[in-house]
């Protein structure tokens, strides 16, 4: 063997994202194709934390008034996980994308959405600020 044509070591990183359900079988699946394949797959952060936030507080009360939206549980990893866990108490996620639509070929989202959203956020700060 050359050594000036073959590394000794390798480095990657990948970030891939699964959902709560999925990420312990995720990871066991790829460590087990690494031994497969003679490499060492380790977990360098932690998945994201899923965390459900109040419905009640006052942020999420006013987006539902002003957006006439009800709040759903979304199981992918968001930040708001991040948020509520250090103690961030309201928080919420809102845009003018589709998440069914999220991630994928071609993902894009409508400029008469962003338009609205901007408009929505805007009422939004007017009314939780008092």
């Amino acid at each position: 063997i050359y050594p000036n044509k073959l590394a000794s070591t390798c480095l990657a990183a990948l970030d891939i994202r699964t959902n709560p359900q999925f990420h312990i079988d995720a990871l066991r699946l790829i460590q087990e194709a690494g031994i497969e394949f003679g490499v060492n797959i380790e977990e360098l952060w932690p998945a994201g934390p899923s965390l459900v936030g109040n419905n009640n507080s006052k942020l999420v009360l006013t987006m539902q008034e002003v957006t006439r939206l009800q709040p759903s549980i979304h199981t992918a990893t968001t930040d708001v996980g991040w948020f509520l866990n250090r103690g961030i108490t309201q928080a919420v996620i809102y845009g003018p994308g589709h998440y069914l639509q999220s991630h994928k070929p071609k993902e894009h989202v409508k400029l008469e959405n962003v338009d609205r959203a901007t408009e929505q956020y805007k009422q939004v700060i007017e009314r939780w600020g008092n």
